[in-house]
């Protein structure tokens, strides 16, 4: 049994996760087949939807069983660091330092940015937390305040950054 996770896009919240764990759950209940998970044509995701389908499904099934039933397929190179991450706790072990690897996540950004010539990447730390967005506008120029506004704010940069990536933005 294969699962499409980019039918699920954008896998930005654990209500996703919890809709795609049920999913499997359902699957594990019917047959004894293998359930992969494609991520083909999936950039990003965050933190608290692969919670769901790795240390919280293993909670609920075991970790074994999870092992021997779920396959993740076609993961960049990111969000395979991410799943390996998750099924090490998963496994009963923890980790000494989570690593955030914000370098991969600029980079990505960063190509986002260049496939619209026009666009200059921005991130900015206001008061309400951070923002990343493309903007439009000449540097040398001001953006208009109200549409900066518009842009959702995230607490932390590597946030801002999943989230630009999911669904980039433009002022």
């Amino acid at each position: 049994m294969i699962i499409q996770m980019k039918n699920f896009i954008p896998l930005n919240s654990h209500q996703v996760g919890i809709k795609v764990k049920n999913r499997i759950l359902k699957e594990i209940e019917k047959s004894d087949d293998l359930i992969v998970l494609d991520f083909e044509g999936v950039e990003i995701f965050t933190d608290s939807f692969i919670q769901q389908l790795t240390i919280i499904l293993a909670q609920e099934i075991g970790f074994e069983r999870l092992k021997g039933r779920v396959k993740f397929r076609n993961l960049n190179d990111f969000l395979l660091k991410m799943v390996k991450e998750k099924l090490y706790i998963a496994s009963g072990k923890k980790l000494i330092k989570r690593e955030k690897d914000i370098d991969i996540l600029l980079k990505r950004a960063e190509e986002i940015a260049t496939q619209k010539a026009d666009a200059y990447l921005s991130m900015l730390r206001v008061s309400t937390g951070w923002k990343v967005f493309l903007n439009n506008v000449h540097p040398d120029r001001n953006v208009e305040e109200e549409k900066i506004l518009k842009i959702p704010s995230f607490a932390s940069l590597d946030e801002a950054l999943y989230h630009f990536i999911s669904k980039p933005m433009a002022v």
